[in-house]
C-alpha cells in the first residue's frame, strides 16, 4: 500500500502503522505529506521506519515497484508517467532505450 496524508505525524503515521499491524507492506511517500515542524516530521518518520514502513519519495517508490525495466510494468508503461511527472528522467530513459535499439551503447552499458 502506498500512502501519504495531510500531516505526516497524524494522517500518514497512524494509518501506516495500523496497516503494518495488519500485515501489509506499506510505502509512505515522504514527499507527499508534511507537518508543522521538521522535528515532528523526523519523529513521525522514525516511528514509521521503526514500525517497518518503507519511507521513500515518489520516484523511488515507482522504481522500487517496477524493479526492472524489462518487467511489466516496465519502460513502456512508465515512460508516459515520467513524461508527465519527471521529464528529465524520461529523456534519459528514452535516450538509453534508443541506444539499445540502434546499437550505440558504450562499452559497459549493456547491463544497464
Amino acid at each position: 500500500i502506498i500512502l501519504a496524508g495531510i500531516t505526516t505525524d497524524v494522517c500518514t503515521e497512524f494509518l501506516a502503522l495500523s496497516l503494518r499491524a495488519e500485515g501489509y507492506t506499506v510505502f509512505a511517500n515522504t514527499e507527499a505529506s508534511g507537518t508543522f515542524t521538521e522535528k515532528l516530521a523526523v519523529d513521525a518518520n522514525n516511528r514509521m521506519k521503526d514500525g517497518g514502513v518503507i519511507l521513500q519519495g515518489t520516484f523511488a517508490i515507482v522504481m522500487d515497484l517496477m524493479r526492472d525495466w524489462r518487467n511489466t510494468p516496465g519502460s513502456l508503461q512508465l515512460l508516459p508517467w515520467l513524461d508527465t511527472y519527471l521529464p528529465a528522467y524520461g529523456y534519459v530513459a528514452r535516450a538509453h532505450e534508443a541506444a539499445v535499439q540502434n546499437g550505440t551503447l558504450l562499452p559497459g552499458e549493456e547491463g544497464l
